[in-house]
């Protein structure tokens, strides 16, 4: 897939893309949660709301948005307790990852 860099950091086009894919994977939970029985306890229910293994999702759709290639480091380490907290953490390192790119390019 080719990456195309807009010519300034698209904060409100990332934003709006966490929250498309945050109401994805939602409704992806709603699904499987229907599918389970509510008498069970799940042992694989997540400690952290949105784990890494989610937020990978997320960057997988935040690629094309910022325009350059997002590495895994820039999860944080045991995932997010919240939606707010996670933009909060990835637009932060999405705009110092953007402006590094900006200087070496």
């Amino acid at each position: 897939m080719d990456l195309v860099k807009p010519a300034t950091f698209p904060e409100e086009k990332i934003i709006a893309a966490i929250d498309e894919w945050w109401e994805d994977e939602k409704n992806q939970a709603a699904i499987l949660t229907e599918e389970e029985s509510s008498d069970t306890q799940s042992v694989l229910k997540p400690l952290k709301e949105i784990d890494s293994h989610r937020v990978v999702r997320c960057i997988m759709t935040l690629e094309p948005v910022i325009g350059i290639e997002i590495p895994a480091k820039t999860i944080q380490s045991g995932g997010y307790e919240t939606i707010s907290e996670l933009k909060i953490d990835m637009v932060s390192k999405l705009k110092a990852l953007f402006e590094k790119k900006e200087l070496v390019s």
